[in-house]
């Protein structure tokens, strides 16, 4: 399969952590956005529980496929990295702003926010 036959697989939204900005997410709405988190914004340890996160992620675009399974497998390596979350996608937006403008949290709520 080459790059040009590989579609996105659509994930339940993702708020993440953005390194160095406290309180300030990056949305998560793909495989693919999970994947260039993984390998190219990730400064944190390359582990067991992330290579099962990247191996999640390249079996979602192998199957074109199992998004969830991938966000489940990315949420256990950021949780093991300490990684700030927010995995209700219904806190990721301001009430009444438009879905692509990511929300803002306070930095004492930040970390509770995906518990």
């Amino acid at each position: 399969m080459t790059q040009e036959e590989l579609s996105d697989v659509p994930i339940t939204p993702l708020g993440i952590g953005i390194e160095g900005q406290p309180g300030k997410y990056r949305i998560a709405k793909t495989v693919n956005d999970l994947a260039g988190t993984l390998l190219g914004d990730w400064h944190h340890p390359k582990d067991d529980i992330w290579r099962a996160a990247v191996s999640a992620c390249i079996r979602a675009f192998e199957a074109q496929t199992n998004g969830d399974a991938a966000r489940a497998a990315f949420i256990l390596a950021a949780d093991d990295a300490e990684l700030p979350l927010i995995v209700n996608s219904d806190n990721l937006w301001p009430r009444g702003a438009p879905r692509d403008q990511p929300k803002r949290l306070p930095q004492w709520k930040a970390r509770s926010a995906h518990h």
